[in-house]
């Protein structure tokens, strides 16, 4: 059978000197979302992932995901009009939970892509006005394997937070919340397992541990993710390994990518 290590690292919330935060649920638990498909996916029924997770967890869940979406950005600095995706990497949803001043990228993303936007675009956007982001008890942080699939970049050694990288991005989306949100308790959940776009001759996906796109397996991306969320103190979750691996992830996915329904359900779990 298939063996790998588990990097599953679940952590408490704790301030600079290593006293536990506790989080304040006089008005119940509220978990904001981001990321893209696996979230994205049926995002208004109650069988989608949100709506599981706010089942599940009793929780009133914000749904920040949008499908498509990715990392690791194209461009240094998002030029909506060159390619209006990268606005709406993490990094710079990241930012609009801040109140710090930078320009509306997710918004002038929205605009530049009309009627081709994602049709979830225009109510993530507006739904940065409805939430306090203080009083926010989780954040959940989750991208499948599309920055694998697109041959993306996993990380530049030297600059640990450039946003032109899967690892950058995060990093760089993970800081602004640490420091802007310190009382809000933040998970990185890896890329549930995923296959390669290839297939072999008999028509089935070929492993993403054996396809490697831009010189990089999936599996590096996840184990890159964990490593940095043990150097922040973030709590990890293991899609790749763990909630799902190579021998039972037919068991939960639509393609080589999508999960079905009980996939999802494991996620929320």
């Amino acid at each position: 059978d298939y063996q790998a290590e588990n990097y599953d690292s679940i952590l408490p919330l704790t301030d600079e000197s290593g006293n536990l935060i506790a989080p304040d649920l006089s008005d119940g638990l509220s978990i904001a979302v981001f990321g893209n498909t696996p979230f994205a996916d049926d995002r208004d029924s109650k069988e989608g992932l949100a709506g599981l997770l706010a089942d599940m967890a009793d929780a009133t869940v914000y749904n920040f995901s949008i499908d498509g979406s990715y990392l690791a950005s194209t461009q240094a600095h998002p030029y909506t009009d060159v390619n209006p995706w990268d606005a709406l990497t993490f990094y710079w949803m990241a930012y609009l939970t801040t109140d710090i001043e930078v320009d509306d990228y997710v918004g002038q993303a929205l605009d530049v892509m009309g009627d081709s936007a994602p049709p979830e675009l225009a109510g993530v956007h507006s739904l940065y006005s409805t939430v306090d982001f203080d009083t926010v008890d989780i954040i959940v942080v989750m991208y499948d394997a599309t920055d694998y699939l697109m041959g993306h970049s996993i990380y530049n050694p030297d600059n640990p937070t450039d946003i032109q990288t899967f690892l950058g991005n995060l990093t760089a989306g993970l800081e602004l919340l640490q420091k802007n949100h310190p009382n809000t308790r933040i998970i990185v959940m890896s890329p549930p397992y995923a296959y390669s776009a290839d297939k072999d001759e008999n028509g089935n996906y070929i492993s993403s541990d054996i396809v490697k796109y831009n010189g990089s397996a999936l599996s590096e991306f996840a184990v890159q993710e964990a490593y940095i969320c043990s150097l922040m103190q973030i709590s990890f979750v293991d899609n790749i390994y763990n909630t799902f691996n190579e021998n039972n992830a037919r068991d939960y996915l639509t393609d080589n990518l999508h999960l079905n329904a009980a996939g999802r359900r494991r996620i929320a779990e």
